[in-house]
């Protein structure tokens, strides 16, 4: 799954048009647009600003598409002790 897929997810999840979540995060419709598109990547501002509104989003699974590895490892120390 690439990046705007992932982006796609996460607005469905939330239950809100590509509008609402472009205004929700402060961003123009046409950069979100573009980004869902493929035509443009996202900045890393365009992350930061998701992350701002929406803290529980994992920003590594974001971006790469894979969840943080270390936190599930300690997690699951912590179950088994």
């Amino acid at each position: 799954m690439d990046i705007s897929k992932r982006i796609l997810k996460i607005i469905n999840q939330k239950g809100m048009s590509s509008s609402k979540f472009a205004g929700t995060i402060d961003v123009r419709r046409s950069n979100l647009s573009h980004i869902l598109s493929g035509r443009n990547k996202p900045s890393n501002d365009f992350f930061h600003k998701i992350k701002k509104i929406y803290p529980e989003i994992d920003l590594n699974w974001l971006i790469k598409g894979e969840k943080l590895k270390k936190i599930v490892i300690l997690l699951n120390q912590k179950l088994v002790k």
